[in-house]
């Protein structure tokens, strides 16, 4: 649901994803850390075409993209959270994913407050109230990986402590 706007999604997938590298170094097995940085790097690559940075070629990620990256967090996350791994805590899992899941459930409780199905397409998403601020797309994208990597780094550090 946070891929309304170019580079949100894969920017926060790429902010999720480098901080579970970052907890699984020395932690899990090699392979494993590895292909969570495949993932990256192939994000990485999509994220050059989405935001037009080097070609004035455009790639847009669509519904089965943003679901595909939705489920590859939801199954890092379940794999290194398992209490026989324990690679990664739960409580530290949910901080990397707050600003994503903040977003959908305050969505959702406003649709359905209005009387809507929670998968009525509207404008209440936190990119739209950004970008109602006068924030523009780059800077409300900036602006939300700012936050997601605060979020992030903060249940890192307690996951530390």
């Amino acid at each position: 649901m946070v891929d309304g706007i170019d580079g949100l999604a894969v920017g926060l997938t790429l902010v999720i994803v480098g901080s579970l590298i970052f907890q699984t170094l020395g932690k899990a097995p090699d392979n494993e850390t590895t292909l969570l940085a495949f993932l990256c790097t192939s994000i990485l690559t999509f994220m050059v075409f989405n935001l037009t940075l080097r070609s004035k070629i455009k790639v847009f990620i669509g519904d089965a993209g943003s679901a595909f990256l939705g489920c590859a967090i939801a199954i890092a996350i379940i794999y290194f959270s398992q209490i026989g791994r324990n690679i990664i805590n739960l409580a530290t899992a949910l901080w990397l994913v707050a600003i994503p899941m903040m977003d959908i459930v305050s969505t959702m409780l406003r649709r359905m407050g209005k009387g809507k199905s929670h998968y009525w397409a509207d404008r209440t998403h936190l990119h739209h109230m950004l970008m109602r601020v006068g924030l523009s797309q780059r800077q409300t994208v900036l602006c939300m990986l700012l936050m997601a990597l605060g979020c992030a780094l903060v249940g890192m550090f307690m996951d530390r402590i």
